[in-house]
């Protein structure tokens, strides 16, 4: 399998991206530059994954993904929480230079101040998107910020905090308000995952024929620990389990087997999107990234050492060893 050892800051890589995008336009106008699609999980571990090491659950399709791409495996988060890892990543800067430094109440400030990548290159003639739990905030009120940093497009949290919930009462859609009521939170019939794998498909079908970024941010694995019993199910009953017995996180009878299918979820998210580049006669003409924000979380039932989330490394979310920074990145073009 293809692998690279790479020290490079993410929010560098994809600055770095977007001038790579501009010297293709100026050196081959009739090729054109790349869609560019950056896929985040969230809490996501060095070892939680196949091509990482992973032996306790499959991810077939992100391994698929590395066997035909790169696999970084020097590649560092720009912090071990959320909201300041996702701050680096957008703006390309560390965490001594942004804004946001901690998790809180939060955000982006207003152009020019905090420019994020959406803007860079929505003045490259890109049309922009994020879809998931917002990157310009932590704990935010307002849901048009997203459209504001430059997404023309934005579907999801913009709290981190709700963003715990994978069966939301509410999520914003382009500054407006969409409420799902047969969802409390913890339980409902409508997994955000799902909403969120069908948003990006629809953004991908409808701007086909564009120049377009694609910031698909998902929550899995972050507790909640909650997936679909489709997923579940299909892990019950292989691990020894300690039940949660739930507080701020739901109750979870089987964290293990439900970790297991939130990543399998969220591998077969990966899934659809390359299908969907591969169905639309796309994907030659894409830049499809894959990495997390952070270590892997230790909370909600889940403890990061059953299954070896850190691979190899020392520490988890929070920790200021490897294995709270590094972090898995994949590259396919």
């Amino acid at each position: 399998m293809p692998a690279i050892s790479n020290k490079v800051p993410r929010g560098v890589l994809l600055l770095t991206t977007v001038l790579a995008c501009w010297c293709i336009q100026k050196a081959a106008p009739a090729a054109g530059p790349p869609r560019i699609i950056f896929i985040l999980a969230d809490d996501l571990g060095y070892g939680d994954l196949g091509c990482y090491g992973q032996t306790n659950f499959q991810t077939p399709h992100i391994d698929r993904m590395a066997a035909e791409g790169l696999r970084f495996t020097q590649h560092y988060a720009g912090s071990t929480v959320c909201a300041p890892s996702r701050a680096c990543l957008l703006t390309g800067q560390h965490t001594g230079h942004v804004w946001q430094r901690a998790n809180g109440k939060i955000h982006f400030r207003s152009d020019p101040r905090d420019l994020t990548i959406a803007t860079m290159l929505k003045r490259a003639g890109y049309r922009t998107a994020m879809i998931g739990k917002s990157g310009v905030a932590c704990n935010d009120s307002d849901g048009k910020r997203p459209n504001k940093k430059g997404f023309d497009h934005f579907f999801g949290y913009v709290s981190h905090t709700a963003a715990h919930r994978y069966y939301p009462t509410s999520l914003w859609r382009n500054g407006k308000l969409v409420r799902y009521t047969d969802n409390q939170g913890k339980a409902g019939k409508t997994y955000s995952g799902d909403l969120f794998r069908e948003d990006a498909l629809a953004f991908i079908d409808a701007n086909r024929r564009e120049k377009f970024f694609l910031f698909l941010a998902l929550q899995q694995p972050h507790a909640d620990l909650a997936v679909p019993d489709l997923y579940r199910k299909r892990f019950a009953g292989k691990f020894q389990e300690t039940p949660h017995p739930g507080g701020h996180y739901r109750a979870e009878p089987e964290p293990k087997a439900t970790y297991a299918g939130m990543i399998s979820h969220l591998d077969e998210t990966v899934g659809a999107v390359l299908h969907k580049l591969r169905e639309l006669g796309i994907e030659r003409e894409t830049l499809v990234l894959f990495s997390s924000d952070n270590g892997p979380m230790s909370e909600g039932g889940w403890d990061q050492d059953f299954f070896n989330s850190s691979g190899p490394l020392r520490g988890g979310k929070r920790d200021l060893y490897e294995g709270g920074v590094r972090v898995p990145l994949i590259a396919r073009w």
